[in-house]
């Protein structure tokens, strides 16, 4: 098998990439520009979390923790929760768990934030049976 080589993009090649780039749909633009613009509202969201630490968050997180990147993983996870909230007009919690089969922006949003909860430490207990002794006890 021979290696296979490229060149570089030719100046016409580069030309229709410009093109397409400058031509695509309205609605990719948009579609862009609002994740731009989610993206940005996350960190807005998480900075008010940080210095707010809203009941909303606080009832599903715990209390925030001072330092650390316990702490950088609350404020994310505060940050979604106030955008999810904002976003579907929840009051409390995350609302509605969706449907298996959802694949609703509500779903995908819902999974996100539900995955940056975590998840409570457990402990596993074993039962013992304790038999009594047979032998010669001191």
């Amino acid at each position: 098998m021979t290696p296979t080589t490229t060149s570089p993009p030719s100046e016409q090649q580069k030309a229709a990439a410009s093109d397409v780039l400058a031509n695509r749909s309205v609605g990719e633009k948009v579609v862009t520009r609002i994740d731009e613009w989610l993206s940005d509202d996350i960190g807005v969201c998480m900075r008010i979390a940080r210095l707010e630490q809203p009941d909303t968050a606080t009832q599903i997180l715990g209390e925030r923790p001072t330092t650390g990147p316990k702490a950088t993983a609350w404020d994310l996870a505060a940050g979604h929760i106030t955008q999810h909230q904002t976003a579907f007009g929840i009051d409390e919690g995350l609302g509605k768990r969706p449907a298996y089969e959802d694949k609703s922006f509500y779903a995908e949003r819902y999974a996100i934030v539900a995955d940056l909860i975590p998840k409570p430490a457990r402990t596993v207990t074993r039962t013992t049976n304790e038999r009594p002794s047979v032998g010669i006890s001191l």
